[in-house]
C-alpha cells in the first residue's frame, strides 16, 4: 500500500514589527514633566497641584514623578525654579504669597510684573 507523503506547508514569515519607541532621555523626560507641572500649577494652582495631576498632563505614571522628585517639596521648588528661569508670572506670584523663598529672590522686575498680576 503507497503512503502518502505529507505536504509541507510554507509558514508565512512574521512580518517584522518597526516600534517607534516613545521612550525619551531621562533629562528630556524630566523637562516634559516640569513642562506638564507648570501647566497645572498655572491652571489649578500652585499650592493645590499634585502628583496625579502632572502625571495625567504629562503622561506619565506617578511613580516616574516620585523617582525623580521624591517629595512634594522638592517637586515644588523644582516648578518654581522653573517658572522663575522662564518667567511664569501668575507661579511667581503665588509662590510669593505662599512666601516660597525661591519666588522671593526672584529678580526684582519679575517680582513687580507677578505682583502686578494679583492686582
Amino acid at each position: 500500500m503507497p503512503t502518502k507523503k505529507k505536504q509541507k506547508t510554507k509558514r508565512a514569515k512574521p512580518k517584522k514589527r518597526i516600534r517607534k519607541s516613545k521612550r525619551l532621555k531621562p533629562v528630556n523626560r524630566a523637562g516634559e514633566i516640569l513642562d506638564a507641572a507648570l501647566v497645572v500649577a498655572v491652571t489649578k494652582g500652585y499650592n493645590t497641584m499634585t502628583r496625579d495631576d502632572i502625571a495625567l498632563k504629562a503622561g506619565c505614571s506617578i511613580g516616574l514623578i516620585s523617582l525623580r522628585w521624591a517629595t512634594m517639596p522638592a517637586l515644588k521648588r523644582a516648578v518654581m525654579r522653573e517658572a522663575v528661569k522662564n518667567s511664569v508670572l501668575p507661579i511667581i506670584a503665588q509662590g510669593i504669597v505662599a512666601r516660597d523663598a525661591l519666588a522671593l529672590n526672584a529678580p526684582i522686575k519679575v517680582r513687580k510684573l507677578a505682583v502686578a498680576t494679583l492686582a
